[in-house]
């Protein structure tokens, strides 16, 4: 089932962690033409892990959820930080109300989207002519500061935020690339604090689920 898929990705935790480490220093080895700028970059990997949000899948709707604390704890505990630090965008899917489902108003549409994460990655790959990567995801960390520039109200935000969320410096760097390509979408040069507080949101789940959900 959907359940026991999840909960089995969830489980193997550690093979996943050491993926994501080895898996392009393994992949050099094997094949060194794999080792180019270009190549480098076509062959990250890109995955999603999506999971119950318990055991029992209700959680947090106190209502239904059937999981006690220290379920809800060990059930959490089976990803570990390091592993949510590596993701770039968290997000909770919610379940749909009737209106919701049964509403006639018009969606966009998948071309929609796909022009404009396709006018997104034109402005990248003009940005970023003659460096080694081309997408805001592959920024070095020695390239944010010029590229994910931050002005004076943007950087004071971030610095509160960095304190009160107690962000570690992999997961800053993250917000500032999925900000950066939030302002992207908009056709915005400057990073503006809604593209900031947007892109925080997206880890919002990290602190609901495993910065003290149970307490």
């Amino acid at each position: 089932s959907n359940k026991q898929w999840a909960s089995g990705l969830i489980m193997n935790r550690f093979i996943l962690g050491y993926s994501i480490n080895s898996a392009f220093t393994k992949g050099v080895q094997m094949n060194p033409l794999l080792n180019t700028p270009e190549k480098i970059w076509l062959n990250c990997i890109k995955f999603s892990v999506p999971t119950n949000p318990c055991s029992c899948g209700y959680y947090p709707d106190m209502q239904r959820c059937r999981c006690s604390e220290p379920t809800l704890r060990r059930y959490f505990d089976k990803v570990s930080q390091p592993i949510i630090d590596r993701i770039d965008i968290c997000v909770e899917a919610t379940p749909l109300s009737f209106d919701e489902i049964s509403s006639a108003s018009a969606n966009e549409t998948s071309e929609d989207i796909r022009k404009r994460v396709i006018s997104c990655h034109e402005i990248q790959k003009k940005r970023y002519a003659g460096e080694t990567f081309l997408y805001n995801s592959k920024i070095t960390t020695d390239k944010l500061e010029k590229y994910c520039h931050l002005n004076k109200r943007e950087q004071s935000y971030m610095e509160n935020m960095y304190e009160k969320l107690g962000l570690t410096a992999r997961t800053y760097h993250k917000i500032l690339k999925v900000a950066r390509t939030i302002a992207d979408l908009e056709s915005c040069e400057d990073i503006k604090t809604k593209h900031l507080n947007e892109a925080i949101c997206y880890r919002s789940i990290n602190e609901k689920f495993w910065g003290g959900a149970c307490g």
